[in-house]
């Protein structure tokens, strides 16, 4: 099957680790029903709910919610709906398959254009930028109301994208399940400046464990009820590596 392409985005603290490589792996929360918050835990913690799973065949899951059915490999939840009932419910890694590219996307700025070249910035780092947009980015990029203005990570164009990175993983875990080794994938590095060791991008201060980076790190991020380091969401992990 031929690989396909997604877009990812990273925050601004991390994004620099990505760019040179030293952050192979990201933790993102997987959006399906199981990760949503009911009473006083996430309804994958109810007792009739089971762990997100690949697809082996076998027939129909129980009560599937899916507008077409599964094939061997596609990711389903059990998950618990009512007091003694569940349904199966398809969640999908918006990063892809193993050997799928992954353009990363980041907040920009253009500051002149003509015939489908645009000159510009990125603004996580100023580094300017002088790029040939496809017709389709170049008439949407003429119709905005204000062009020239900086621009959400979300709103770039895929021409713009100067980091490729190709998916080498997928894998489902419980956030706080993470090692050492991947915390350290995750872009958590070691500084002398600090007693206690290891750091993370953008703290001002050091943690005795890779993981504890981590969790300050994850927190810093993910402030939402249910996605939090002690609400332990089930996540992605992706691993990748940059195309250079």
């Amino acid at each position: 099957m031929p690989s396909k392409t997604h877009r990812i985005a990273f925050c601004k603290a991390v994004l620099p680790s990505v760019m040179d490589g030293t952050k192979t792996l990201t933790s993102r929360v997987i959006n399906g029903p199981g990760n949503d918050w009911h009473i006083d835990r996430l309804l994958g913690d109810w007792s009739l709910s089971g762990e997100p799973r690949q697809y082996g065949g076998g027939g129909v899951p129980y009560r599937w919610q899916g507008k077409k059915l599964p094939t061997i490999g596609d990711w389903i939840w059990d998950v618990q709906t009512g007091v003694d009932d569940s349904a199966t419910y398809p969640i999908r890694c918006p990063y892809g398959e193993p050997g799928d590219t992954l353009h990363v996307i980041e907040g920009y700025q253009i500051a002149s254009g003509c015939r489908h070249n645009v000159r510009g910035r990125y603004l996580v780092d100023g580094v300017e930028f002088d790029m040939s947009l496809n017709h389709d980015e170049w008439l949407k990029w003429t119709s905005r109301k204000y062009p020239f203005g900086a621009t959400p990570a979300r709103f770039m164009y895929s021409s713009l994208s100067r980091t490729q990175l190709v998916n080498r993983e997928v894998r489902v875990e419980r956030l706080q399940d993470i090692t050492k080794k991947d915390a350290i994938a995750e872009g958590i590095g070691w500084s002398p400046a600090f007693p206690e060791g290891y750091t993370a991008p953008g703290c001002p201060r050091g943690f005795g464990s890779a993981e504890g980076a981590f969790m300050w790190l994850w927190d810093s991020i993910n402030t939402r009820p249910g996605r939090t380091w002690d609400d332990n969401p089930w996540v992605w992990r992706v691993r990748f590596e940059r195309v250079e």
